[in-house]
């Protein structure tokens, strides 16, 4: 997954644990209206902290332009 954000576009983030970093867990194609469901495994690309995230640590953002 890319750690760059592109203007304008809809992701599923999470707060790493470690280092604060907004840190990209996938795009969101629904353009804010997607839901994130179990778990996810990510590997922050600031501090390369390691750990699972649940579903209700994934919030929606959106670039801004």
């Amino acid at each position: 997954m890319s750690t760059i954000f592109t203007p304008g576009q809809w992701y599923l983030t999470v707060t790493c644990f470690g280092c604060k970093e907004r840190v990209i867990v996938s795009r969101d194609l629904n353009n804010g209206h997607a839901f994130s469901v179990g778990r996810h495994y990510v590997v922050c690309p600031h501090c390369e902290m390691d750990r699972y995230y649940k579903s209700d640590q994934v919030e929606e953002y959106q670039q801004p332009n």
